[in-house]
């Protein structure tokens, strides 16, 4: 999560921006939220697909994050639960079948703990590495 302070747009006192991502069984989710300790001004957005902007915000906060898996004989399966789970394309799934090393997953923190949890709801073990920017 990303936290900043900024000027409010109601009272021109500062407030605190928060950035930040979060998963459930199915998907990773985005928010960002303001809220104004002088005058309570507050609003949230969030949605399914984090922005673009957004998302390369947290990266540059947080460093990438990758998931590596333990166990190369489970590559393919790996592959297979990523594709449901993500609702990958048969290119991108190519791309990551072409690719021989032990990395499944680049992206933020949350991304990679939510990659990490649903190949352990397959049994497949992995961890997360932080990679800085």
């Amino acid at each position: 999560m990303i936290s900043q302070i900024i000027k409010c747009d109601g009272c021109k006192n500062s407030g605190e921006l928060r950035i930040g991502q979060s998963y459930s069984e199915k998907k990773v989710v985005w928010y960002k939220s303001f809220r104004c300790a002088s005058c309570g001004q507050a609003y949230e957005v969030d949605g399914d697909d984090t922005p673009e902007e957004l998302r390369n915000l947290l990266l540059d906060e947080e460093g990438v994050h990758s998931v590596v898996l333990m166990d190369k004989k489970k590559r393919t399966f790996s592959i297979k639960v990523l594709r449901n789970t993500l609702g990958l394309s048969m290119e991108e799934v190519k791309d990551m079948l072409a690719k021989k090393d032990e990395v499944l997953f680049e992206g933020t923190s949350t991304e990679a703990k939510f990659i990490e949890n649903c190949l352990a709801k397959n049994g497949i073990e992995s961890i997360i590495q932080s990679n800085s920017r």
